[in-house]
């Protein structure tokens, strides 16, 4: 009866194994938020915001120095891609003084 018990758990053993090696690792990545607040698509990471896409028509853009309550501390690489009315974007200093110069 013992060797049968002992069977029965290892059985049930390799089939978890094997059912948890079909599962992407993906499934268990934590992904970023993007969060929306006016025509700006941001994310957060470590209490600072990254613009992620601009969503509005204007052609002048000030980026604001928050998003959400979050200071925006730095632009996706793609934040204004396709952006065809884009004229003139101003970043101000005073947003991220603790960033070096």
């Amino acid at each position: 009866m013992k060797k049968q018990t002992l069977k029965k758990i290892f059985a049930l053993i390799i089939s978890l194994v094997l059912i948890l090696s079909i599962i992407p690792l993906g499934a268990f990545t934590v992904s970023a938020v993007d969060y929306q607040d006016g025509d700006y698509t941001y994310s957060v990471e470590n209490g600072n915001a990254t613009i992620t896409k601009y969503n509005g028509r204007d052609g002048d853009i000030t980026i604001p120095s928050t998003l959400g309550g979050y200071p925006v501390t730095d632009i996706g690489d793609d934040a204004f891609y396709g952006c065809k009315s884009l004229t003139y974007l101003i970043w101000r200093l005073e947003i991220a003084p603790d960033l070096p110069m």
